[in-house]
């Protein structure tokens, strides 16, 4: 499958499991949070996990979700996420989360940590999953499944949730706030490789 619809999968995916979430948790006892991390993880590279599931009454984090594409048949190069990896194997119980706005939430003594795969997991998969963890994994045939059969799935807020970030992405593209400081010496620098290589022509 080429990259570009992997990468659609994924985006349609994610959105199907945020419905799927706000009707699993209720939204007066939960709030579903997106891109959540632990506090000792670093968020470089894109380590935040997909989704974090809030209680209310005591702020805590209760449930985290990420959620693969096609990650786990492609190859033995594909990793998994730092975060959820370190909540699986670290024998360091962590006790903070921080989402991408910097807000803090505590532990909840009891947590989930799922992994949710589009695409069920190879042999490769398997093993850096790990064994133990398999029982942490949500096929998303089964969430699906549950929301077309209480026909919970809505089209309509998708195609909404494209459009407005589609529009989002067509703004940055128009006005690109990563890289202003870097774009103008890179481009001088262009200037000066393409002038250099002219003048040898010459």
């Amino acid at each position: 499958m080429p990259k570009r619809e992997t990468g659609l999968m994924g985006y349609v995916g994610e959105t199907v499991v945020k419905q799927w979430l706000k009707l699993k948790y209720s939204k007066k006892q939960y709030e579903i949070i997106e891109q959540i991390i632990p506090v000792s993880i670093s968020a470089q590279g894109g380590g935040y996990l997909d989704f974090g599931v809030r209680r209310i009454s005591d702020n805590s984090i209760v449930a985290v979700y990420e959620v693969k594409s096609q990650d786990f048949i492609l190859g033995k190069d594909f990793k998994l996420n730092n975060a959820l990896d370190h909540l699986w194997n670290s024998k360091k119980v962590e006790q903070e989360f921080r989402d991408s706005n910097k807000n803090l939430y505590p532990r909840a003594k009891q947590i989930e940590t799922n992994l949710i795969l589009l695409v069920g997991a190879n042999e490769d998969g398997r093993v850096k999953i790990g064994k133990e963890n398999l029982r942490n994994v949500i096929l998303f045939e089964q969430i699906w499944e549950e929301m077309n059969n209480k026909n919970h799935f809505d089209r309509e807020a998708l195609n909404r949730q494209m459009e407005d970030d589609t529009a989002k992405v067509i703004e940055i593209l128009n006005k690109p706030s990563n890289g202003k400081k870097i774009t103008p010496e890179f481009k001088t620098e262009r200037l000066n490789s393409l002038n250099q290589l002219k003048s040898k022509e010459l």
